[in-house]
């Protein structure tokens, strides 16, 4: 008997927000489903099926990096193609996975705290032809646009830079080009060389609970585990909404 002829895969039919989904998780060079689900509003659940089947049609690429760690997504050709997205599909950057993985989630918070829109380092390199602020080549780890037209630079810094990369890093940014500059760090022992500039433009936060880093502070060890008080919490929510 004739062999039966094997079923085609059905096509799935992509919505307005499937592509957004896709140019939003290529220009962070990739995402997870708990980012998706936070970033678009979606349920965990219907962000994994979403993300599973935009995977079964090659508009996505799964990969589990770490056994520890969640898999993520990233843009395929396909993804590219079909949303006419000026950056290329890119590889995962193993060294500097955690940044990146935590610099999304920085980027949602932000974004929901201080209703502007988060441009991405991808964006801004490709948009400047890597003449970015600073040194040649840098450009920040992303920057808000807020609708009245003001740019905040965002830097995420979780390890020990040497004194003289950072001096170069915050002498080059402009006072013209961005009204602040955020620095969050994953422990206040990373912050004394950034405020010791003293450059009044430059405001230096804890990454872990978002509340600002000033002179006066003695640097500690670690930022976790500290609960914040009501005040405290009021505080980071109005110095976000003032822009």
């Amino acid at each position: 008997m004739p062999e039966e002829p094997k079923k085609k895969k059905k096509g799935v039919r992509l919505t307005a927000r499937d592509l957004k989904i896709i140019s939003w998780i290529n220009s962070h060079r990739a995402a997870t489903a708990e980012q998706v689900h936070k970033k678009f509003d979606l349920s965990l659940l219907s962000a994994k099926k979403r993300l599973y089947e935009l995977k079964s049609f090659d508009y996505l690429i799964y990969e589990k990096i770490f056994h520890d760690k969640p898999g993520i997504y990233r843009a395929g050709a396909k993804g590219i193609a079909v949303t006419n997205d000026s950056l290329p599909t890119i590889k995962i950057r193993l060294g500097s996975y955690e940044h990146d993985t935590k610099l999304i989630d920085l980027a949602i918070s932000l974004e929901e705290k201080t209703g502007a829109h988060w441009q991405t380092d991808r964006q801004i390199r490709h948009e400047k032809g890597l003449k970015g602020v600073g040194n040649k080549g840098h450009s920040p780890d992303g920057v808000l646009e807020f609708k009245n037209g003001n740019k905040v630079a965002v830097e995420l810094e979780l390890s020990l830079k040497g004194s003289k990369r950072i001096e170069k890093i915050l002498k080059g940014y402009s006072r013209k080009e961005y009204k602040e500059v955020w620095y969050f760090v994953g422990s206040k022992s990373l912050s004394p060389k950034i405020i010791e500039a003293g450059i009044p433009f430059i405001k230096v936060f804890s990454f872990t609970d978002m509340t600002e880093i000033k002179a006066e502070e003695k640097p500690t060890e670690k930022t976790s585990g500290n609960v914040q008080t009501i005040d405290q919490q009021k505080a980071v929510k109005d110095f976000f909404q003032r822009k």
